[in-house]
């Protein structure tokens, strides 16, 4: 899905112009060793000065050091962890970062829901799940919501009956979910018959898009999730990606494919803006990157090279996503 949303937000930034962006693509096998070795090759073999890429935290936080020391720019569209953009001055976080994004959201639904215990799955092995329940504990913390449980995984676990009974028995008003989206999908499928009331509040800050309601089916049904994007949005061009997207390849975009067809276009916009290619010039016309209108809203780079715009809390209802009001 990444990998179309990239080439089709390619062709509609080339378009028209004598310089043509390539593409060269590689596989980062969704493991911080795969982002490395591709790092590597990309810079050491093809000599590119920009990167978009990696996918999740953990490959993010093992590549951004590479390009920065090789001072070829980065720019992850989803990695979502603090901090990975204060690595150097060359890379650059796409995505809204957990400590922007989950102390509103824990205050808004617990306001709209009103839990006060909470209980939370986290996989101690991934850099964002990690990040995620560092910024959670400290804003429980401050919110003087009580933890009754942190149940930890590590990634590629299938059976979460020892958590979820652990934390039937505990009986909290909600549950967060820091894990990776397959992680998630397996624990929602699982906790029907791990006694989870169905009045408990279910949360998935991030790692939760369409894709998943569809793998989740009935078990995603009211699972709220802190967002950065959503089908339905106004923002200028998302009804023609969505339309456009959908025709091209038979299937509803997710956050995440949006994500990385809004960071193409921020690239590629930069990038023409450029006087020239080299990877210094590339690196400071995005950090001139402010309030550019794309698909996920109002767009900057803060100092530091972490995204600005306005994230949503979407709730699933009927099996879509709904903007939580």
């Amino acid at each position: 899905g990444l990998k179309n949303a990239a080439e089709l937000a390619l062709e509609e930034a080339n378009s028209g112009r004598t310089k043509q962006i390539e593409f060269i693509i590689e596989d980062s096998k969704s493991s911080a060793e795969g982002a490395v070795e591709a790092f590597n090759k990309l810079i050491g073999q093809d000599l590119v000065t920009a990167i978009i890429g990696p996918v999740t935290s953990s490959e993010t936080q093992a590549a951004f050091p590479i390009a920065q020391q090789n001072l070829v720019v980065g720019f992850s569209p989803l990695a979502a962890a603090s901090g990975l953009s204060e690595i150097g001055d060359y890379v650059f976080q796409g995505n809204l970062t957990v400590d922007v994004v989950i102390p509103g959201g824990v205050t808004q639904t617990q306001e709209k829901f009103g839990y006060q215990n909470v209980a939370v799955l986290v996989d101690e092995l991934d850099v964002f799940s990690q990040s995620a329940y560092e910024i959670l504990e400290e804003t429980f913390n401050e919110e003087g919501l009580v933890i009754l449980a942190k149940e930890v995984l590590e990634t590629g676990d299938t059976d979460f009956t020892a958590q979820l009974t652990r934390i039937s028995d505990l009986a909290p008003d909600a549950i967060f979910i820091s894990t990776l989206p397959i992680e998630a999908v397996e624990i929602l499928k699982q906790m029907q018959g791990n006694g989870i009331s169905d009045d408990v509040t279910v949360i998935i800050p991030f790692a939760f898009s369409t894709g998943e309601i569809e793998l989740a089916g009935d078990a995603a049904e009211g699972v709220v999730t802190f967002s950065t994007w959503v089908s339905s949005a106004p923002t200028p061009g998302n009804q023609a990606f969505v339309d456009n997207y959908q025709n091209r390849f038979g299937s509803e975009p997710s956050r995440f494919v949006a994500q990385e067809y809004a960071a193409v276009h921020i690239f590629a916009q930069a990038l023409f803006s450029a006087q020239s290619f080299d990877s210094f010039t590339i690196r400071d016309a995005l950090k001139k990157v402010q309030d550019i209108d794309t698909i996920l809203g109002k767009f900057s780079f803060s100092e530091n090279g972490q995204a600005v715009y306005k994230p949503i809390l979407l709730v699933v209802t009927d099996g879509e996503f709904k903007v939580l009001q």
